[in-house]
């Protein structure tokens, strides 16, 4: 690739490592069996002593404490997930064990894990096999979640932290990009949010072992009062009702 391209430095050192190469690293993993799973799955994890010092991220030791505040009086499966998830984001002499406990848990305890992970650990799932999947299906299904679900994210902080709520009445012409020229902008009603839906599901139908957290992901989506049902809602709107074939993000066209 010949062409320069105007692009900060920081992004070719944050995707080359993210937290850093550890030689050796605490080894806080059980030696994981189906058994020993559910036995995890039903107890819960007990409160820590109260501190005052100060816990580090990048520590794994560290880390796993504050999992375990997170994960206080919930599921120790869930912590674990989580803790495999901490050990696979850095590169360590675990990786491996981390990865054999995860796919463990995703292949065994799919159910108790989609009833009882939040978005945000489904996404960070996602990640994982986007990062450690075994076939091109379980990355490609891992990279779609982590984009679709983390671009939820900040459109939603960003429209809660910075913006006025919308008035009842609004004009097409507000829809049209301005932020980036000539990227354009679309029309409520027009076929791109169940385009993007419909590239997700895809993704997820070929994902393996990774397709349930991904399938889950869009159902809390759908479920949800996000961007997407927002938009389908402007169908009530006689200016977006007028759309000659105005369609939903999930439910498709409208007859």
């Amino acid at each position: 690739m010949d062409r320069k391209f105007d692009l900060p430095s920081a992004l070719e050192k944050r995707w080359q490592n993210s937290f850093g190469n550890f030689a050796e690293v605490e080894d806080h993993l059980p030696d994981a069996t189906p058994d020993l799973l559910r036995d995890f799955a039903l107890r819960v994890v007990p409160a820590l002593e109260p501190s005052d010092r100060k816990l580090k991220r990048q520590n794994i030791s560290d880390q796993k404490l504050l999992l375990q505040r997170q994960f206080v009086n919930r599921s120790e499966l869930l912590m674990l997930h989580a803790l495999c998830i901490s050990y696979l984001r850095r590169t360590t002499q675990l990786e491996a064990k981390a990865r054999q406990i995860f796919r463990m848990m995703w292949e065994l305890e799919t159910d108790f894990l989609l009833q009882n992970l939040t978005g945000r650990w489904i996404v960070s799932a996602l990640q994982t096999f986007r990062d450690h999947g075994e076939t091109e299906g379980e990355r490609m299904a891992g990279a779609a979640g982590f984009l679709y679900g983390n671009l939820i994210k900040i459109y939603e902080t960003e429209r809660n932290t910075m913006r006025e709520k919308p008035a009842e009445k609004m004009s097409p012409e507000i829809f049209k990009n301005k932020a980036i020229p000539d990227l354009f902008g679309f029309i409520p009603g027009d076929d791109i949010l169940i385009n993007i839906n419909a590239f997700v599901y895809g993704a997820a139908k070929q994902g393996g072992i990774a397709s349930s957290p991904l399938l889950r992901l869009l159902e809390i989506v759908h479920q949800s009062n996000a961007i997407f049902s927002r938009i389908d809602s402007l169908v009530s709107l006689e200016q977006f009702a007028a759309h000659p074939a105005f369609t939903r993000s999930f439910e498709g066209r409208m007859d």
